[in-house]
């Protein structure tokens, strides 16, 4: 008895699974289909995209260039600005500017009497005895 219902069970078992293997393969079919559509419908899509943004990307190539031209007009003239205020540091302290060397730089007069210019970093560098202004 336990061996013919163990057999029944197992031709239960069998049968069941072929059937649901088939409705599976059914449904993969079908939603390969919608897929196919789908992608095909996605890439008309994409061309037509492709299409009008290479047209917009033409006439806004035209724009830049032209845009391009003036901010690298600006841009060189920023950096010759840089490059001039870039040989001198900033001075961060209150010290009063007393004159300028023979390279064009700021001389200050520091608290106790010395004289010094801001490096491109922006640190004092002091002079020389040989170096140093009078002072009134």
């Amino acid at each position: 008895m336990k061996k013919l219902f163990t057999l029944a069970l197992s031709c239960f078992i069998l049968l069941s699974a072929s059937a649901f293997a088939q409705k599976t393969d059914s449904l993969k079919k079908k939603s390969k289909a919608k897929a196919k559509s789908s992608i095909t419908k996605a890439d008309k899509k994409a061309k037509d995209a492709a299409t009008d943004a290479s047209a917009a990307t033409e006439t806004a190539t035209a724009k830049k260039a032209d845009d391009a031209k003036d901010v690298a007009k600006k841009a060189t003239k920023t950096k010759t600005a840089a490059a001039k205020t870039a040989s001198e540091g900033v001075n961060k302290s209150e010290d009063k500017a007393i004159g300028k060397d023979a390279k064009g730089r700021t001389i200050y007069l520091g608290p106790k009497g010395g004289q010094y210019t801001v490096s491109e970093s922006g640190k004092k560098v002091y002079l020389k005895t040989a170096d140093k202004l009078k002072v009134n």
